[in-house]
């Protein structure tokens, strides 16, 4: 296929160059197999990539702001408060709550669940194939029957349209 005037010739100008990009680029030849081929054959490790130094300080993002003197960042916190922080929340305390769409072939389905912060677990759930107040409203229903008497709990949810609506905020 190539002569060897012409593995000799690209090898030279790899050796050079030590690029294997740089020597096809000039040559018009061989191709990537054929060089690291020949190289591998040579007992000449191709070289590796540059590497770059890790920039510990990204510059600032609007999306990440840089922390401001005196707050908290996650660093700052230890795994022992960390379970303080856990510990004083009880079973029912707060609760966390959203609408996710899921997109299958029978068409859209979207579920409304109410994550209790204490374990994780799903307190009630409701599926619907529409996003309508219904939905909310039917879930918030049923996790009010399994509060006891006087009991009350947070519900954290991310304020949008379901969760401003009047049968919602009658319900709260």
């Amino acid at each position: 296929m190539y002569s060897k005037e012409q593995k000799d010739i690209a090898l030279r100008i790899y050796h050079q160059t030590e690029s294997v990009t740089e020597t096809i680029r000039i040559l018009g030849y061989p191709t990537r197999r054929n060089l690291y081929t020949w190289i591998a054959e040579e007992n000449t490790p191709p070289k590796t990539r540059k590497e770059y130094p890790v920039i510990n300080n990204p510059p600032d993002h609007p999306c990440n702001p840089p922390l401001v003197e005196g707050s908290v960042s996650s660093t700052d916190i230890s795994s022992d408060e960390i379970n303080q922080l856990k510990a004083q929340i009880q079973a029912n305390e707060k609760w966390l709550t959203d609408i996710t769409e899921f997109a299958i072939p029978a068409g859209k389905v979207y579920l409304s669940p109410i994550v209790d912060c204490f374990d994780g677990l799903l307190v009630d759930w409701n599926i619907s194939t529409s996003p309508y107040a219904l939905l909310v409203n039917s879930m918030l229903d049923d996790v009010a029957k399994l509060l006891s008497v006087g009991e009350k709990s947070i519900i954290h949810s991310d304020r949008g349209v379901h969760y401003r609506w009047p049968g919602w905020i009658d319900r709260m």
